[in-house]
C-alpha cells in the first residue's frame, strides 16, 4: 500500500495539486487548480484505505482515530456489503408499503442512527419510508406477511 500512496502524493506533487481525496468505494483523486481530477479508474477498497492509515499513523493516533465514532460511521456508510444488503431491504419494504399505499417514497436513504443494546450503543443505517395507507389497510397486512 505504501507504494501506492506514494504515487498519489508523488501525482499530487507533479500535478501542483493542492488535496488528495482518498474514500473507500470510490476512485482516488487529486484537486488541481480547483478540480479533482481522478487517479486510475479502479475504486478503493475499505482494507486497502485502512491499511494506508495505518502506514502513515502512528499506534497512538490510529488507536485514537479507531475511538473517533465517525470513523465507524465512515465505514458502516462505505462498507460495499452493507450497501447492497440495505438497497435491497429498503426495495423490499418499499414494494410491501406498495401493497397496503400509495405514494410511497423514500425520504431519507441511508444515515445512520444508534440503538441501545444492554449498555452499549450500537450504530445502524437506518432509511425513512413513508406511504399514504388505504382504507382498511389493517385488513390487507396479510398480503404483506
Amino acid at each position: 500500500m505504501r507504494d501506492k500512496l506514494n504515487l498519489y502524493l508523488k501525482t499530487l506533487v507533479a500535478n501542483k495539486g493542492s488535496d488528495l481525496h482518498l474514500k473507500s468505494g470510490s476512485i482516488a483523486r487529486v484537486r488541481v487548480n480547483g478540480v479533482l481530477k481522478k487517479l486510475g479508474k479502479d475504486a478503493m477498497e475499505a482494507d486497502e484505505l485502512e491499511t494506508m492509515i495505518q502506514e502513515i499513523t502512528t499506534n497512538e493516533q490510529y488507536k485514537k482515530l479507531k475511538k473517533d465514532v465517525n470513523y465507524y460511521k465512515n465505514k458502516l456508510l462505505n462498507n460495499p456489503k452493507e450497501i447492497a444488503e440495505h438497497t435491497m431491504i429498503v426495495d423490499l419494504l418499499r414494494n410491501d408499503l406498495g401493497k397496503i399505499g400509495s405514494q410511497v417514497r423514500v425520504e431519507d436513504f441511508r444515515y445512520i442512527s444508534k440503538i441501545k443494546a444492554g449498555k452499549k450503543e450500537l450504530l445502524q443505517t437506518s432509511s425513512k419510508i413513508s406511504a399514504k395507507l388505504n382504507k382498511n389497510w389493517q385488513d390487507r397486512l396479510g398480503d404483506i406477511l
